[in-house]
């Protein structure tokens, strides 16, 4: 198929590379990007094992691209990623920016009907938000909207996209829970269908479970230090 992927941080670059790995052909867009968009030859620095080699194999398999020329990238997919970056804010909101700067674009100019996959980690209730932005255009009305959460942890990422216990997906009609599943189709795992909000809870409450366990294991280390440390201070008393 072909794929375009917005965004091009933690979580859209490893998609856009391990979608090429299965043999998708992928375009790659930096919305904040300006000038020519390139990766160098000898890759990007290793801050994913294994997201180089991906890359590499990529490029010279010819199956990934990366775009400036927003509108020509987002006409040549059949399927359209928004897998932009959504940092929070001081208030501690989600920052949404990027993700409609994506459905502005899209709306904008989409050639045909693409499916929309949401993939970034966003608010309950977004990806319903942005479907009845497009059925409000008249331009977009036609446009499939699925919501696929991206369950990565720093330092696994592509191996979580490759080998994941399970897909989560979002969706409200047949033809995009097809069109998902064949994106997917090489990865041996469990589809699990869900309506929008449930999948997006279902994000939320990964990334909470993976916070606390994180939580959990520095609490662990910083009580071992300290009886550690407790047990030198005593060693050199007794000296």
């Amino acid at each position: 198929m072909n794929i375009t992927v917005l965004g091009t941080g933690s979580v859209g670059l490893v998609t856009g590379a391990c979608l090429s790995h299965l043999g998708h052909q992928t375009i790659c867009v930096d919305l904040g990007a300006s000038g020519e968009a390139s990766i160098p030859e000898d890759g990007v620095p290793d801050w994913e094992p294994g997201l180089n080699e991906l890359l590499l194999q990529g490029f010279h398999q010819q199956r990934i691209q990366f775009f400036t020329d927003i509108p020509e990238a987002i006409r040549e997919g059949e399927v359209v990623i928004i897998a932009v970056e959504t940092p929070l804010l001081p208030n501690g909101r989600t920052d949404l920016t990027l993700v409609w700067k994506a459905v502005e674009l899209i709306a904008r100019h989409h050639d045909g009907q693409p499916l929309v996959l949401v993939q970034s980690a966003v608010p309950v209730g977004t990806t319903r938000a942005i479907q009845e932005a497009f059925q409000k255009d008249p331009h977009c009305e036609q446009l499939e909207v699925a919501y696929c959460p991206a369950f990565f942890s720093r330092g696994n990422a592509v191996r979580d996209f490759l080998q994941p216990q399970k897909i989560v997906l979002g969706v409200e009609t047949s033809q995009a829970q097809e069109i998902v599943t064949r994106i997917y189709r090489d990865i041996p795992c469990e589809l699990k269908v869900l309506d929008f909000q449930s999948a997006e809870w279902i994000q939320h409450a990964s990334r909470a479970y993976l916070a606390m366990k994180l939580s959990y294991v520095q609490m662990l280390a910083r009580f071992r230090q300290q009886q550690g440390e407790a047990k030198d201070n005593s060693l050199t008393r007794a000296e």
